[in-house]
């Protein structure tokens, strides 16, 4: 199965501590940030990768060209203006096949992404969302699901205490990209997910493992605190495959 990296962010809320640099070039122990999801995915077995880029692309294609020194296959979809993450994900679309994982160019999620196939191949919904449970669900926004495993809606933020959030790895069937359209930019979190909810088109699916977005400086600083802590469980080294 593809997978594909929305890796096309401005990156904004970073530039105090990473310059102009793009988010998934962040250096973490001296390795961009994308060098550890795409060394996840390829130990779970995901080798063929669709990296859509926007901001600073070029820097991104020369570090990993065509994904041979990194042992994966890559394809680039280049943004030439800002498209929003469904938008990203509708460019791609030619490079596609008919099921494929995505994966949120911030994201780092140290779980079995197996299960999360599994689960969307047994429930054939048009996308299966993985969840992941948090202390503080408040700073996301919350996830509520249905007996049956449906996305039933999403919380605002700023409610308290523990839940489930949207932890930013899915998979869809291509038939998501009848809801792709409109005016862009288009977000796949802000107006498509929850009109997929509306509809019962979108699952979900609970996976255990540590899980960071490195989206503000404060989580960035974190992640790096953790790797050199040996704190983050890598999947080259648990042996993961889908």
């Amino acid at each position: 199965m593809q997978a594909v990296i929305l890796a096309g962010g401005l990156g904004t809320r970073l530039r105090s501590v990473t310059g102009s640099l793009p988010k998934s070039l962040a250096p973490v122990q001296g390795r961009p940030f994308l060098e550890y999801q795409i060394e996840a995915l390829r130990a779970a077995s995901f080798k063929r990768l669709v990296l859509c880029i926007g901001y600073k692309h070029e820097l991104i294609q020369a570090h990993f060209g065509d994904g041979t020194v990194s042992g994966v296959q890559i394809v680039y979809s280049v943004e030439q203006q800002a498209l929003g993450t469904a938008g990203a994900l509708r460019q791609a679309q030619p490079y596609l096949d008919d099921t494929f994982l995505v994966l949120n160019g911030d994201t780092y999620f140290a779980a079995d992404l197996s299960l999360l196939v599994a689960s969307h191949m047994d429930a054939r919904p048009l996308g299966t969302m993985a969840l992941v449970h948090v202390t503080h669900a408040g700073r996301f926004g919350g996830v509520s699901l249905s007996a049956d495993g449906y996305v039933a809606h999403f919380n605002e933020k700023g409610s308290s205490g523990p839940g489930l959030i949207n932890a930013g790895v899915y998979v869809f069937s291509s038939a998501i990209f009848h809801h792709l359209t409109g005016q862009m930019p288009l977000s796949l979190e802000m107006q498509v997910f929850p009109e997929l909810a509306r509809q019962r088109l979108l699952h979900g699916r609970v996976l255990e493992g540590y899980h960071i977005d490195i989206g503000t400086p404060e989580s960035y600083e974190q992640f790096q605190k953790d790797m050199a802590l040996g704190r983050v469980p890598r999947e080259s080294e648990r042996g993961i495959k889908p």
